[in-house]
């Protein structure tokens, strides 16, 4: 591209150089560069291109320091010429790197993450064809910290699920196990009910009373093996909602686990007698687990007052009974695992289901049992059952006396 002139000027216009160039008169474009606007300048840019009247452009920029002042002359189409073809070369040489950019992404991507998900769901596949192999679960071998604790976190999963279906397994062996116990218990416990009640025949007055408590618990177990064989078969038999006395249930609950222990000492505690529509079988259960698993607290903890407290209360719709004792406490491991079956056992040597069965029971009667306090000084259970009032022609008002069991 030929220059058409290039001058430069004094502070006092007075010409220091010239170039030039022997041409005749042409039309110019000036554009004064001095002033420091790169947004002016872009527009200058466009207003050129698109005005296609000059034949020339003519530039000045003023030196600010000795204020001397330089002057080009262009030639306009060899000017948009040359941009045009550094353009289209800055363009190819754009494209060019752009790709092998993208490449190279693609093959960093498909190395380090499309390969390790796709082996991840591999192994995954792998995996779900036969879940109960300890074999199949992933080895995490990622080099990439996001993909790697995925691959942790799946095979923590998988030994989990390895672990449930294993007791699963287990528990339905010793489901079938417990029916078939079940059965023969059951016809055992039936010709003991026959002694029992010979025993409550009987004209001697405490032999009448120890053989009721038996018949009661003979009935009881009865019913549970009954239930249990059902249980095994289908499912949770539903509550039979009949008037209870909650006085009634405490008494033979405390009868019936607390009579040889002279020492302790017990406090029953009701604003005033319950009766309300339960399951009665259920809720001596429910308290039968609890106060059982107060007392040997209490037994435990040598050092302690043999202490057991039973309050209860109507508030609102709900019937809230508090048991309290002063035993050793729950250890803090187990808190998480209480109501887990098999987990949850604070005594050595216990089956850890009694906790569970009593959420469930509370469950099926449509409550709840909360653990309210546990340390060394102690536990604190809640039990919260549905209040229905008993109609009033089936209200039972004989209650019992607590002083006969203290």
């Amino acid at each position: 591209m030929g220059l058409y002139e290039i001058v430069k000027y004094d502070a006092n216009d007075d010409v220091i150089v010239r170039l030039k160039r022997p041409l005749t008169q042409y039309s110019f474009e000036k554009y004064d560069l001095s002033h420091n606007d790169p947004l002016q300048w872009i527009v200058d840019s466009f207003k050129s291109s698109f005005n296609n009247s000059a034949e020339l452009i003519r530039l000045t920029k003023t030196n600010p320091i000795d204020q001397t002042r330089l002057v080009v002359v262009l030639p306009k189409a060899e000017l948009k010429q040359s941009l045009l073809g550094y353009a289209i070369r800055i363009l190819l040489l754009s494209l060019f790197i752009s790709g092998v950019t993208a490449l190279l992404i693609y093959m960093v991507i498909k190395r380090f993450v499309v390969r390790p998900i796709v082996n991840l769901i591999e192994k995954m596949e792998y995996y779900q064809k036969e879940p109960e192999d300890p074999k199949r679960i992933i080895a995490p071998s990622s080099s990439i910290k996001d993909i790697n604790a995925a691959e942790t976190a799946l095979a923590t999963l998988q030994s989990q699920v390895i672990e449930a279906l294993d007791q699963k397994n287990r528990l339905a062996a010793l489901g079938e196990a417990v029916a078939k116990i079940n059965h023969d218990l059951r016809n055992i416990l039936a010709s003991a009910q026959l002694l029992a009640d010979r025993l409550e025949q009987s004209q001697e007055p405490m032999a009448q009373r120890i053989g009721q408590k038996l018949v009661r618990s003979l009935d009881r177990a009865t019913t549970l093996c009954t239930n249990s064989l059902i249980y095994g078969r289908l499912k949770e038999t539903l509550p039979q909602k009949k008037p209870v006395n909650l006085s009634d249930v405490v008494t033979d609950v405390l009868e019936s686990i607390l009579w040889k222990d002279a020492d302790l000492d017990i406090q029953v505690n009701i604003d005033h007698p319950i009766s309300f529509m339960s399951d009665a079988d259920y809720l001596y259960r429910i308290l039968l687990n609890l106060l059982r698993n107060s007392y040997q607290a209490i037994e435990r903890h040598a050092d302690s007052s043999k202490l057991l407290i039973i309050n209860a209360k109507i508030e609102g719709k709900f019937v809230v009974i508090h048991i309290s004792d002063t035993g050793d406490g729950i250890p803090d491991d187990m808190l998480d695992v209480l109501y887990k079956p098999f987990k949850g056992n604070v005594r050595q040597g216990g089956s850890g289901l009694g906790l569970p069965i009593t959420q469930d029971l509370c469950k099926v009667l449509g409550g709840e049992i909360t653990l309210l306090k546990t340390n060394d000084k102690g536990t604190v259970f809640e039990v919260k059952l549905p209040y229905e009032a008993v109609p009033s022609k089936e209200k039972n008002t004989n209650i019992k006396l607590f002083d006969e069991i203290l």
